[in-house]
């Protein structure tokens, strides 16, 4: 049986919130999960010595959400869109897609190969939750991208989403 709408929202909701703390906590941020909590409820919120950490927390929240619309609009995977999902994380709604940097020649073939690997493993009808876990064994097996590790759980939701949906 689902579950009723309202309820369904609200543990996405709660998971996204916990997803923006633990995703940034670990690469260093600061916020304790009750100031997360405040800094995603109230845009206009501010701590004191930690608009990087209420920024990060932002960016990250803001970049679920993308994630979410994308895969309602059925946008598949593609190295533009992990570039614009980096963009999002690495720096807020209005950047621009990241480009890799000079000499990531071998990010460049690994996130092509994740990216074909991906897009044959959809069209061979594996479950989308399997694609998200091998998406993201993949991904961790090297430096994809700079703030790569807090790119993953976006990256990855995107399959998660698609089983779903």
């Amino acid at each position: 049986m689902p579950l009723p709408p309202s309820a369904e929202a609200a543990l996405r909701a709660r998971a996204r919130v916990r997803s923006s703390h633990f995703s940034t906590f670990i690469e260093g941020n600061r916020l304790t999960l009750e100031e997360a909590k405040a800094v995603i409820n109230d845009e206009k919120a501010e701590i004191e010595g930690r608009e990087r950490d209420v920024s990060e927390v932002r960016n990250y929240w803001n970049a679920l959400l993308r994630v979410e619309e994308w895969t309602r609009k059925k946008k598949a995977l593609t190295e533009d869109l992990i570039k614009r999902l980096h963009a999002l994380v690495e720096s807020g709604p209005r950047a621009r897609p990241t480009p890799y940097r000079e000499g990531q020649n071998a990010i460049r073939n690994s996130m092509a190969a994740l990216v074909q690997w991906a897009t044959e493993a959809e069209d061979a009808k594996l479950p989308a939750p399997l694609v998200a876990g091998l998406v993201h064994l993949v991904a961790q097996g090297g430096p994809i991208l700079q703030g790569g590790e807090e790119l993953g759980t976006p990256r990855e939701s995107i399959y998660a989403h698609k089983s779903t949906h």
